[in-house]
């Protein structure tokens, strides 16, 4: 019986070390994510974009962005993600 109450106490000191906790740091690319994103918008509609930014170790964190439209003659977007259909065609926002 001693000789297993030896390692098995050992062995208690040893995993005590191993408490869960640590974080690991493994740097990954940040990100930009588009909360709720959208295919049509009409004519005369608005619409405000939401998007999460993620940083390099993949946690959401508050930045401020700037907003642009591929064709601002078909939708017009404001400095918060606002857009708004202004013509009939195809655009990309992006920030």
């Amino acid at each position: 019986m001693k000789k297993l109450f030896v390692p098995f106490i050992a062995m208690l000191f040893l995993l005590q070390g191993c408490i869960g906790d640590d974080i690991i740091f493994d740097s990954i690319k940040a990100d930009l994510r588009f909360n709720n994103p959208i295919d049509t918008l009409a004519i005369g509609e608005s619409y405000q974009l939401e998007v999460t930014f993620l940083n390099e170790l993949g946690q959401a964190t508050s930045t401020e962005l700037s907003w642009a439209s591929s064709a601002p003659t078909v939708i017009e977007v404001d400095e918060t993600g606002r857009i708004t259909g202004l013509s009939e065609g195809s655009a990309v926002i992006s920030s």
